[in-house]
């Protein structure tokens, strides 16, 4: 390195401020993960007592171009300008551009910056746009605009990547201004046909052969207008996408507008086949970004108006930390394309801030919806005002933070939940097909009230909490007591198997609670774990009591535990499989029953043992006809009076002769592959992901110790959803593959 460079550096350490992760974390637009600054800008650095050649590699500490780094652009000296002498500048994916307070980037007119999927761009500083600014994204994911104090000028171009599925989505862009502001001048390239771009609109009473900015600006067809608004409690048919005859435009000078769009293909001047298979398409806007903190004001015509709010921001929010003012449910509600739902087009998700959870997740429902989800750039999401009276949902850059602390929660902190999910078989693949929670924390209203999340419906199947004859995605509660009930209702099922799964989160705490799941179709009661995942399966069929009010869930609460288990543990002994389970503490124990599941939903008793009554006792049972794949166990005890507690559950699994290689889960989530390894040799393995065009798209290495184990790889984010082989290569040559599927993103 240069010993310029080098003074720099030591220059920089010395004299510079630290930046917290406080001030400077930020998330990146869609499914995309979030983008943190480092707690000090030691990175690739621009020297300002260089030239102002933004692109000159020469100008940065590093002796390189920012690329996959973090890069800071700091006050005083020479400033970085893009113009004739750098050229058009591109900051590549994951890569982040930090303008200090005091920086200043220009861009000078006929020149432009552009910001691929995944980049990001942190302003304390300013950057003076007189050409372009461009926030690419596609199939890998979108460039975002972080925590910002400064400004950005100009236009900018903020793009949304739409992947080839037919189905509505919830749309904005993050732009306001006053001119060239129309969704057909935007999100149909002012009918430029640009090959991937832009999206094909149309109606079948307001279409036009041609359309164009002096007409409807859609084309003639379909069976309902494919664009709508949501005005006083109803959608509402756009005529046209030029903003003419007060129909709404895309963005204004002060905000942006939300709007559900049918997304099948890109723009074609009106000549797309509606009806064919969806193609992946990019929409793109252009006008000036909306930074700082921005309000959206309320104005009720009624109580219990829902409002359809716009992200306002070139970033992903939380929906924990929005701001509400006025009296706001603490629900919002998202519309996930990813989704069965109705007729594949996606369906509801509800987003409780007080649980800070959604009714419905994983991938089982072909969501990629969990806990942490942000509100993605260019989405947009019901609330529901109370009142009558005016409100306001106000966005700060802060909010652009992940993990914000929950503003809804009392002094407690606890915020215990019952998650239902209903799952049924399709294609040889179990789905989650819709869920409900049900929600108990202290200053919880025993009453139903706006917090309770109303049900929006789906056509395909449907599961609720019923309370006071409504029917509700999410119920609060209070914090349980004795004999609380959770009344369950599902319809417009099938006759078919299902199974409902039932999760308890956060009930650690709660000493001598039980809980019985109550069939009053079979007359059965099954006593369920309140700290791990239940699953009972049933069948609907002709009878109409088979679905419908068909189950509850009954608590009870006890002043002290009968039985604290402590451990319970299956471990492989030969043929045979050992259960192993501890208590703390015995109080007029009967029983203990050993029960055994093959699939993680029917248990069967497979031994009794009697209780020793000591406290501190350990128990041991076997099981001598485990079977070749994955054995559950748990433990059911029973007091003299005939109370019952589970225990949780544990899980071995029987490896098969044959040497192989399996993943799990399958489908992949959370970007995490992981990789079991059944009676293979010891040594190094290349591990490829393969898509169905039969090219690589991931490559990684593991080192295996033989016989069997598993081990965790992390895929990237820019892998694509979708089916995929992953192969296996050990150093013999030997090839191990297996189908995976890779979640859908939004």
């Amino acid at each position: 390195m240069k010993l310029y460079k080098i003074l720099f550096a030591i220059q920089m350490f010395l004299s510079i401020t630290i930046i917290t992760n406080a001030q400077y974390s930020g998330g990146i637009g869609r499914g995309d993960t979030s983008v943190l600054k480092v707690s000090s800008y030691l990175g690739n650095t621009w020297l300002t007592n260089l030239t102002s050649n933004f692109s000159d590699p020469n100008n940065w500490s590093n002796g390189n171009f920012p690329n996959i780094e973090t890069a800071f652009i700091p006050s005083g000296g020479t400033q970085p300008i893009i113009a004739a002498s750098s050229g058009n500048a591109i900051i590549p994916q994951n890569t982040n551009i930090n303008i200090l307070s005091g920086g200043l980037l220009t861009i000078n007119a006929g020149f432009k910056l552009t910001l691929n999927a995944e980049a990001s761009i942190f302003v304390d500083g300013s950057v003076t746009n007189n050409g372009s600014l461009i926030l690419k994204s596609d199939a890998i994911g979108t460039a975002s605009v972080g925590i910002s104090n400064g400004s950005i000028s100009g236009n900018v171009t903020v793009e949304r990547y739409i992947p080839a599925k037919r189905a509505w989505r919830f749309l904005s862009t993050p732009l306001k201004g006053n001119i060239n502001n129309s969704i057909f001048y935007n999100w149909q390239n002012n009918d430029q046909i640009v090959p991937n771009y832009g999206v094909e609109i149309w109606s079948p009473t307001n279409g036009v052969a041609d359309p164009s900015s002096t007409n409807a600006g859609m084309m003639l067809g379909g069976s309902s207008t494919s664009i709508k608004q949501y005005l006083n409690n109803s959608w509402s048919s756009l005529t046209n996408t030029n903003g003419l005859s007060s129909q709404p435009i895309l963005f204004d000078a002060t905000s942006n507008n939300a709007l559900c769009v049918f997304v099948t293909a890109p723009y074609n001047n009106g000549n797309t086949n509606i009806n064919a298979a969806a193609v992946a398409t990019t929409l793109s806007a252009t006008g000036n970004l909306i930074m700082g903190t921005h309000t959206k004001s309320l104005v009720p015509t009624s109580s219990g108006q829902y409002f359809l709010v716009a992200n306002p921001y070139a970033s992903s929010v939380n929906p924990s930390s929005i701001n509400l003012s006025g009296n706001i449910a603490s629900n919002f509600y998202m519309w996930d394309p990813n989704c069965v739902g109705s007729y594949n087009v996606g369906q509801y998700t509800t987003y409780s801030r007080t649980a800070q959870t959604y009714n419905l997740i994983g991938v089982g429902s072909g969501s990629l919806y969990n806990n942490s989800t942000a509100i993605q750039s260019g989405q947009a999401f019901f609330v529901q005002v109370n009142d009558n009276q005016p409100a306001t949902v106000t966005f700060n850059e802060s909010n652009k933070a992940i993990g914000s602390t929950n503003i809804f929660r009392t002094n407690s902190g606890i915020v215990q939940v019952m998650r239902h999910t209903l799952r049924r078989n399709i294609g040889g693949t179990l789905l989650n097909l819709d869920g409900a929670l049900g929600i108990f924390y202290d200053g919880g209203n025993a009453a139903v009230d706006y917090n309770d999340a109303i049900k929006f419906s789906n056509s395909t199947e449907n599961i609720v909490l019923r309370r006071a004859n409504g029917s509700y995605a999410i119920e609060e509660r209070p914090l349980i007591t004795d004999k609380d009930t959770l009344f369950i209702r599902i319809w417009n099922t099938q006759q078919s198997a299902y199974t409902l799964e039932l999760t308890g989160e956060n009930f650690t705490n709660t000493p001598g609670l039980t809980a019985t799941l109550k069939d009053a179709y079979t007359n059965t009661n099954l006593p369920l774990s309140i700290t791990d995942t239940n699953r009972y399966n049933f069948t609907v069929d002709a009878n109409a009591a088979s679905t419908g009010d068909r189950f509850m869930i009954v608590f009870k609460t006890n002043s002290t535990l009968p039985v604290q288990f402590t451990h319970i543990n299956a471990t492989q002994k030969g043929e045979s499989v050992q259960v192993d389970w501890n208590v703390a503490t015995e109080q007029n124990i009967k029983q203990y029953v050993i029960e055994k599941s093959t699939n993680a939903s029917n248990f069967i008793t497979i031994a009794t043992q009697a209780a020793n009554n000591i406290n501190n006792s350990s128990y041991t049972a076997m099981d001598n006809n485990p079977i070749t794949s994955s054995n559950y166990y748990r433990i059911l005890s029973t007091d003299n009076s005939g109370k019952q507690q589970y225990s949780n559950v544990a899980v071995v699994k029987i490896g098969k002769k044959e040497n192989n290689i399996s993943v799990y889960p399958n489908p992949i989530v959370e970007n995490k592959l992981n990789i079991h390894l059944q009676n293979v040799s010891k040594g190094n393995y290349t591990i490829e992901l393969i898509n169905t065009s039969g090219i690589s798209v991931f490559k990684s290495y593991l080192q295996h110790e033989g016989a069997s184990g598993s081990q965790s790889i992390h895929i990237p984010t820019n892998i694509s959803s979708g089916n995929y082989v992953l192969k296996a290569v050990d150093e013999q040559g030997v090839v191990f593959t297996e189908k995976v599927v890779v979640g859908n993103k939004f």
